[in-house]
Order: structure tokens, then sequence, then C-alpha cells
């Protein structure tokens, strides 16, 4: 569930590394045993979009071939929702109890950039 949002967290945090470390990755994001609480749920309106559509449409009539404009053309329908969640961490008194509270686990791996 939180694998896209592990990819991005890697890569905007191996874009502003200090240069002593190597590499960073998300070895762990879990939920815990107590699940956030989705608030609220709405469409948001299209015009924007389609306003962003028609300008990339007029991009690719300039930039790109007919065909490959046109197959970017058929990529499918999309909806754009905003979503509200919250979550309440149980109250914890050990270490065991604050793993099944919503946790993640960084990795950095120390090194100088360029260097092997």
């Amino acid at each position: 569930m939180f694998a896209a949002v592990a990819d991005t967290l890697e890569d905007v945090m191996q874009a502003s590394v200090p240069g002593v470390i190597n590499n960073v990755r998300v070895s762990e994001i879990d939920q815990g045993s107590n699940p956030i609480r989705i608030l609220s749920l709405r469409a948001l309106p299209d015009n924007r979009v389609e306003d962003l559509k028609q300008s990339i449409r007029e991009e690719n009539k300039k930039n790109k071939d007919p065909q490959e404009a046109a197959a970017d053309e058929e990529g499918g329908d999309y909806y754009n929702l905003e979503i509200s969640f919250a979550y309440h961490a149980k109250p914890t008194g050990s270490l065991a109890a604050k793993a099944r509270n919503m946790h993640m686990n960084l990795v950095f791996y120390l090194g100088i950039k360029g260097l092997v």
C-alpha cells in the first residue's frame, strides 16, 4: 500500500542528502494495528485539468508524430480526488507497543559519493 510513497520519499531524500551519505532506503512503512480514519473524500473540478490537457495536446501536435500523439490521447479516464484522513496513535509504554503504531524505518548508507 505504501510502496509508491516509499519510492517517492527515497527519491526526494536521495536528492537532498549530504555528501557523507551514499544511499538512502526506506526499509519499512507500516500502518500498525491502529487504522487511519478517512474524514472526507470529494471530487475536484475538471476544468483546470481540461486546460492542462488542451495545452498538452497542442504541444504534442508540435513535437510528436501523429501516431504517437494519438496514442497519448487514448490514455484513458482520470479522476481528481481529494482525501482527508486522520491518525491517532495508541498510547505506548514499551518499545514493542510503539511498533504497533504507524512507523517508518529508514536506512542510511554512509560513504563518500564518487569515492569507490
